[in-house]
């Protein structure tokens, strides 16, 4: 170590050094040693590559190639994360749709995209993208991933049971009789082949995906407003997009507001939006059992009093057998011509109340025989 000597030029002592006024000199170019006198630099260079190993080393260290596959990697990350959620839900309509009807038009090919879009981004993608902390926006992917495909398991197995599509407040009434009176007819639909693929395909399937890929994709890229604000409004574009292609449509836009059916409705729209329309048109129900006295669900269902609830929605018929007799009677009398444009109008009004909202349970439209009600009433 050099040192400096104070008191040079004084005399006699200009060649001996004075030890009062001895001081180190500290070479510039070892800061670390500076700020930390207690440590050797052998030290402070094994923190520092201690510190680059754990913080993946420094980016003038890579290689003009190992950047760029860098940058790749992280770009399909970004990619992936935004296509996974609307990719999922159409996957999942489409195993939904030719599990049960077999067939898909490409108008509705088009609209159940547009709608996929539309909720993966909306009502997933940018609440998750909202979710700072690492394990509440894991756990929140795992919980929408869940309610999202339960639908599709549900109404799958109810149609593989009963051969038809039952609208929500259906399925909810009649929840309790199936857990207790079909119990094990329904485990054993579950537990079979087609009911453990499409528990893999619809649930299994995209939580391993989510897991194993997506996670891993949200926690490398950063958060970025624009961003997720931009894909927001991206969802909303495509929902208003299958909006003006239904109001085009005249059979279309019948389907979707005034002739509403919940089986139509899937298999034009897609299951989710065919919920939707269910949870709207449900006003549409209250109001017509408002006006009428009739509970559509009950129709086809015995009353307390013993008689069917389907002669009293028919002109005429009160729902009594005595009545329904003396209107059989009247009928009678009037002649064939009278009895012919009778059953018509009882035929057509059944088919009018049956329509709305696919409203009997139990049944579905293409087994009903009107000609057959139409007489017994």
């Amino acid at each position: 170590m050099s040192y400096q000597n104070s008191n040079r030029g004084q005399g006699g002592s200009a060649n001996r050094p004075n030890r009062a006024t001895l001081s180190p000199i500290v070479p510039e170019n070892n800061a670390y040693q500076s700020q930390n006198p207690g440590r050797s630099s052998g030290e402070g260079y094994a923190q520092g590559t201690r510190s680059q190993k754990q913080t993946g080393g420094s980016r003038r260290h890579l290689t003009p190639e190992q950047r760029k596959k860098k940058k790749q990697a992280l770009q399909r990350a970004r990619i992936g994360q935004i296509l996974f959620f609307p990719l999922m839900i159409f996957f999942m309509e489409l195993v939904f749709h030719w599990s049960v009807r077999g067939s898909l038009s490409f108008i509705a090919f088009c609209l159940i995209l547009l709608y996929s879009f539309a909720v993966g981004w909306v009502l997933m993608y940018v609440p998750l993208s909202l979710i700072r902390n690492e394990k509440a926006r894991n756990i929140t992917g795992y919980v929408l991933i869940s309610l999202f495909s339960l639908p599709f398991l549900v109404e799958f197995f109810v149609a593989k049971a009963f051969k038809v599509l039952y609208d929500l407040k259906t399925v909810v009434k009649g929840a309790g009789g199936v857990a207790t009176g079909f119990l094990s007819d329904t485990l054993k639909l579950i537990f079979s082949f087609s009911g453990l693929s499409r528990i893999f395909l619809l649930l299994v399937l995209p939580i391993l995906i989510y897991t194993f890929f997506v996670k891993k994709w949200m926690k490398r890229t950063k958060h970025n407003w624009k961003k997720t604000v931009f894909i927001g409004v991206s969802g909303l574009a495509c929902f208003f997009v299958a909006l003006i292609g239904i109001g085009v449509n005249s059979r279309l836009s019948n389907l979707h507001n005034k002739n509403y059916s919940f089986e139509n409705a899937v298999d034009q729209f897609g299951l989710l939006t065919g919920l939707r329309l269910e949870v709207v048109h449900l006003n549409d129900k209250s109001s017509f059992t408002a006006e009428t006295g009739i509970d559509p669900l009950a129709i086809g269902e015995e009353s307390t009093a013993g008689t069917s609830v389907v002669p009293s929605i028919i002109p005429g018929g009160t729902g009594s057998s005595a009545q329904n007799g003396a209107q059989t009677g009247s009928t009678e009398n009037s002649g064939g011509e009278g009895e012919e444009s009778s059953a018509l109008d009882q035929t057509a009004a059944l088919e009018n109340i049956i329509g709305i909202g696919n409203l009997i349970t139990g049944y579905s439209r293409m087994d009903i025989d009107f000609d057959q009600l139409a007489k017994e009433a």
